[in-house]
């Protein structure tokens, strides 16, 4: 776990250097996103997945199943000659630039919320695992600012992008419109009958009835011999952050202009994971919503008075800490062959930190 402790650690000096001196923060933002694409991107056999995607770009025994958009840029690396390790160096450095351009159009809290972003392990250590996906979270992340100020143009383009590299990216494709259209009749109410609703539903096993509608598709083994169910202790934890935060929603409504948007797509990313909170991996549809977690926090702790802000800032940074530390020690404790720990870079070869 050191390095991961490490890494943090210098992540969020950096951060809190570019908040204590604003005029030089774009500089201490850029060696952060420097840092975050090189730990990403140079990455050797580091996530669940590298090694599969590493056959998968060598062998192209998945091109037929693949979307269309990750096997027209397999291929152009392949035309190219150039080894899997530029593809995902490729995918790592786009995945955190649409993450920034994001961060900065949606918030004036900018470092608070990348090191949110770092601290919760469905964003920042999900990328060493799904890259695919992630490479398609944070594209749809920066497509809602367009959405939202009516540039659709520039929305659908970067959501059939999306969607060409990831095909689950169609649902947040139509719920973020079906948000735009409707944030300004959602009430306190709605939202908490839907987190209770939604979590019964599934408790209830009625998600069973979805599973037709994928079969003889590969996503059928999610409700099968991958059935495997949420912590009911992260349940417990998610359903309880939300309903704090329902305390403040018409609060942070007035203050900025974009979470009357952003926190209903906070909360739907909970409806989402209570829905499917019996098959913990289709869990990972939420992921397209809860991204937008780190700029709702982030504002809604600059939006407490100084005294108060620093229990608050503490209190989540507690509970971040805690759910990261908690993946890295499950991590240790899975038995598979590209773990997160220890953590291998190409650029040191011989060298394996975190045993």
């Amino acid at each position: 776990m050191l390095f991961y402790f490490l890494f943090i650690l210098i992540a969020g000096s950096l951060l809190w250097l570019g908040y204590l001196y604003p005029e030089k923060n774009r500089i201490f933002q850029g060696v952060t996103f420097l840092l975050i694409v090189g730990v990403v991107g140079f990455r050797d056999f580091v996530g669940a997945d590298f090694g599969d995607y590493v056959i998968w770009y060598k062998s192209k025994v998945r091109d037929q199943d693949f979307e269309l958009g990750y096997v027209a840029l397999m291929n152009v690396f392949r035309t190219l000659n150039i080894g899997y390790t530029a593809l995902f160096f490729f995918i790592s450095f786009f995945t955190y630039l649409f993450l920034f351009l994001g961060v900065k159009k949606f918030t004036q809290n900018q470092n608070l919320a990348i090191f949110i972003f770092l601290l919760i392990p469905s964003m920042f250590l999900l990328s060493l695992n799904t890259m695919r996906q992630s490479f398609a979270v944070s594209i749809c992340f920066y497509a809602f600012y367009f959405l939202i100020n009516k540039k659709y143009f520039y929305y659908l383009i970067l959501m059939f992008l999306a969607i060409s590299l990831h095909r689950t990216a169609i649902l947040p494709f139509f719920l973020f419109f079906l948000v735009y259209q409707f944030a300004d009749k959602i009430k306190v109410n709605h939202i908490l009958i839907l987190l209770i609703g939604s979590l019964l539903f599934s408790q209830l096993g009625l998600v069973d009835f979805f599973s037709s509608l994928f079969k003889d598709s590969r996503y059928t083994a999610y409700f099968t011999i991958m059935k495997i169910p949420a912590n009911p202790l992260k349940l417990i934890i998610l359903n309880g952050v939300a309903i704090f935060m329902l305390f403040y929603f018409e609060e942070m409504k007035r203050k900025y202009f974009n979470q009357k948007y952003l926190m209903v797509l906070f909360f739907l990313s909970v409806i989402i994971t209570n829905f499917f909170s019996l098959y913990g991996d289709l869990t990972r549809i939420a992921y397209y919503f809860k991204i937008f977690e780190i700029v709702v926090i982030a504002d809604f702790i600059f939006l407490r008075a100084k005294e108060f802000r620093v229990w608050l800032f503490s209190g989540f940074m507690i509970y971040y800490s805690s759910i990261f530390v908690y993946t890295l020690k499950m991590d240790i404790e899975k038995d598979y062959k590209c773990k997160l720990i220890p953590y291998n870079s190409i650029l040191f070869k011989s060298l394996k930190v975190g045993n």
